[in-house]
């Protein structure tokens, strides 16, 4: 972020004194606009997406009271918990609520390091960040997601490897069935 930071103050300079703007451009367009990307980058972030959904939960006071809350108040929303929790001056605290990884029962097959890197990349957006699996598809490059069958998904892990899960819209759970192997 700070390097971010300083790149648009190197834009602002770059204006301000090597092309010939008034004090009336930088003030009415180059400023505001360059307080806009701050402001954008600031809320929204640079480093990678969060799809977490924030819902309303009373009053949370600690870390402690959030782990007692939030759980319930997400589930009530059928998404998971990933240990968000702001309180919003005037309004109350919200859970941040996301999709979440079930590996139970699955089947895991060799991987090469590559392969591995790439699926702890795709299994820890979901499980972490409570990325849906079309997104922590997406951000892994190129993975080749589809649909199979009924609720059935696949993605590429490499030309012989995929991953075959299940994604359950209604409760945000992604159920990993085959890790390995080629179907």
């Amino acid at each position: 972020m700070l390097n971010f930071l300083k790149v648009l103050k190197g834009v602002v300079s770059y204006f301000s004194l090597k092309v010939q703007t008034s004090k009336k451009f930088r003030k009415r367009l180059l400023l505001p606009f360059c307080s806009l990307l701050v402001c954008y980058f600031v809320l929204v972030g640079v480093s990678g997406k969060t799809f977490a959904i924030d819902f309303p939960a009373g009053r949370i006071l600690s870390n402690n009271d959030a782990g007692h809350t939030c759980p319930a108040v997400c589930r009530n929303h059928n998404y998971h918990w990933h240990g968000q929790w702001k309180t919003i001056l005037h309004r109350g605290s919200v859970c941040g609520c996301g999709w979440d990884l079930d590996k139970k029962g699955a089947i895991f097959n060799d991987l090469n390091k590559a392969e591995q890197d790439k699926f702890d990349r795709f299994q820890n957006a979901i499980k972490n960040r409570g990325l849906s699996a079309r997104d922590a598809a997406l951000e892994i490059g190129d993975s080749n997601y589809k649909k199979l069958q009924g609720n059935q998904y696949q993605i590429r892990l490499s030309q012989s490897n995929r991953v075959t899960f299940l994604v359950e819209n209604d409760t945000h759970i992604v159920k990993i069935k085959i890790v390995g192997g080629h179907t």
